[in-house]
């Protein structure tokens, strides 16, 4: 019978602590790490910065994390301030458990916490540990039994109740490592206090489908009060908003990819697992690719481009929908569906026969007119065009060469058409289509949209 510890993703708690004076702190959210109910492995990893030279508490906690068999790593502190970031990737990089808990150093976890976690991961989630603050400060009577275990849940949650108040809920994350690795881990310019988690989840929910914080059944995770921060830390907390701010405008989803860790995976089925969470996978060249499916096919599109297709047809009556590009055909069941509800006919091109047999007879069901020739040579311009040209039609660009096809059958399309083409800013640039798009007076469509999630998808109305 397989072991417990083997079927369940090992968990690395990444706990960071930088001010000493937060070592009462971090005893606690220890002793309550310890005595989790989770099967799994959890291994503790503590990583300190600012090591003053001969300071007893730096042997204090040397001496603690010895005893409940933590690693124990020191760091140069290198920038102004904190950087909690740099910490946690640190400590990532150090471990090599399935699962990466980062944890503040301020927390209480109920017994069930990493269970709970563990759970949602291998749902599909990424797992947000729900969170709330007390007033109170550590050494309190209840803090000394909460960490040793004494709290039934029920008692657990009459104290929430009784002290809490509202608090972050981003700042405790449980990611497969598989994750955390795609997107390189938290941003190390974030340094001080404030937006490094914001932004990290910000960029988690690109690739990710699910990534919310646990609502159902986990306890809330204690956030133990402790002093204000200081002006300095506020001053950074401004400097980190920008960066998130820009981070969102550039919908960047990998930082610090000049040293981007590698896995050190024990084991490879909980990579194979996780990875599944991944919406998209990064390429060498920093750009998403696809990886989910349509009605059984592979769907090379963000699903934020069948959203827009949506609301162009929902603002644009046109009378038919054609598509260059069949492709995997995921893309063209969606536009067969969209035309059985308008009613209007819907077609779909490519050079290529399809491939798979139930994408082709589910195209045939929902009457899409399957056409197989090659759009950019003679007679497939001809035919292409005759297709497009009278009556305002619905035309995408998707095949292998989406700047010809754009140049070459925009021409042929009448007031009241759209056009939209598939890659934008990877395959085709502005200064690809301008000619036409200024002698025909095409007008953007959503265009704060067209890179949205990296959705590289660009519309235009011909007026």
């Amino acid at each position: 019978m397989e072991n417990a510890k083997t079927s369940l993703p090992s968990i690395d708690v990444i706990i960071p602590i930088s001010e000493l004076w937060r070592f009462p702190y971090l005893i606690y959210c220890c002793r309550s790490i310890k005595r989790q109910e989770y099967e799994g492995d959890i291994n503790i990893i503590v990583v300190h910065t600012s090591v003053p030279s001969g300071d007893n508490n730096v042997d204090s906690l040397a001496d603690f994390c010895r005893e409940i068999c933590a690693t124990l790593l020191f760091v140069k502190q290198e920038d102004p301030a904190f950087n909690i970031a740099k910490a946690y990737n640190i400590g990532v990089s150090a471990g090599s458990g399935d699962a990466v808990a980062c944890i503040d150093c301020d927390t209480l976890m109920h017994e069930s916490t990493l269970a709970y976690a563990a759970t949602a991961l291998l749902n599909g989630e990424v797992a947000i540990l729900p969170v709330t603050r007390t007033k109170t400060h550590p050494g309190a009577e209840n803090f000394e039994r909460i960490s040793s275990g004494g709290l039934s849940r029920d008692e657990w949650d009459a104290f929430m109740t009784e002290t809490r108040w509202a608090s972050s809920e981003i700042g405790n994350v449980v990611f497969p490592r598989v994750v955390f690795e795609e997107i390189g881990g938290y941003d190390e310019r974030f340094y001080g206090w404030g937006a490094a988690d914001s932004d990290m989840m910000d960029r988690t929910s690109r690739v990710v489908s699910r990534c919310s914080v646990i609502k159902i059944g986990c306890p809330k995770i204690i956030h133990m009060e402790h002093p204000d921060r200081s002006f300095e830390d506020r001053f950074y907390a401004e400097r980190n908003r920008g960066f998130r701010k820009e981070n969102n405008m550039n919908n960047v989803i990998v930082a610090n990819s000049e040293k981007r860790s590698k896995a050190k995976h024990r084991r490879d089925s909980f990579d194979f697992i996780f990875r599944g969470l991944l919406d998209r996978n990064i390429s060498r060249a920093g750009r998403p690719v696809y990886n989910r499916t349509f009605a059984g096919a592979t769907a090379l599109h963000s699903a934020f481009t069948y959203e827009q297709i949506d609301k162009v047809l929902k603002s644009v009556k046109v009378n038919k929908i054609v598509e260059i590009g069949t492709g995997q055909g995921a893309l063209s069941m969606y536009l067969g569906l969209v035309g059985a509800r308008l009613g209007i006919p819907v077609y779909t091109i490519d050079k290529n026969t399809i491939k798979v047999d139930e994408t082709r007879v589910v195209l045939e069901k929902l009457g899409v007119n399957i056409i197989t020739l090659n759009a950019l040579c003679e007679p497939g311009i001809s035919e292409v065009s005759n297709l497009i040209s009278g009556t305002p039609v619905y035309l995408i660009c998707d095949n292998g060469d989406k700047k010809k096809e754009f140049n070459t059958f925009c021409g042929s399309l009448v007031s009241g058409s759209v056009v939209s083409v598939h890659d934008w800013g990877k395959e085709i640039q502005y200064n690809d289509v301008s000619d036409v798009v200024e002698k025909l007076r095409m007008v953007p469509f959503m265009k704060e949209k067209w890179d949205f999630y990296d959705m590289m998808f660009a519309t235009w109305c011909v007026s």
